[in-house]
């Protein structure tokens, strides 16, 4: 990564791999196109070996660049994401979303992090 995105956001996880989802808008029926890839993080607070799938949602200027070639490399790896949140209204209460940021270097492969030693 280079030096401007070194700050931010970042989730680090085990890469799990890539999902579509394809859907319809209910007001005007045009279908619609979503992209994710999965990134396993420990459970704070859980079990031993209990863990969280986290869905990162990919821009489709990402997908439009090329993006999505990337991801094979990125296979079982342990990875950081630069990403950020975006909140929204969901049925009279609240919730967020993870995306990738909009840079082709947005996911990185890094080291596996070593146990807590008990």
């Amino acid at each position: 990564m280079n030096e401007s995105t070194k700050n931010g956001l970042f989730l680090y996880g085990k890469y799990l791999g890539y999902m579509q989802r394809d859907g319809r808008n209910q007001q005007s029926g045009e279908p619609w196109v979503m992209h994710f890839i999965g990134i396993e993080t420990p459970k704070e607070n859980g079990f031993p070996g209990e863990t969280i799938v986290h869905q990162l949602q990919i821009s489709k200027d990402l997908v439009n660049s090329g993006f999505l070639q990337q991801l094979k490399n990125f296979d079982n790896q342990h990875v950081s994401c630069s990403v950020y949140v975006r909140a929204y209204p969901s049925r009279g209460s609240s919730a967020y979303s993870l995306n990738l940021t909009n840079s082709m270097d947005c996911v990185q492969v890094v080291a596996k992090p070593q146990a807590k030693a008990a």
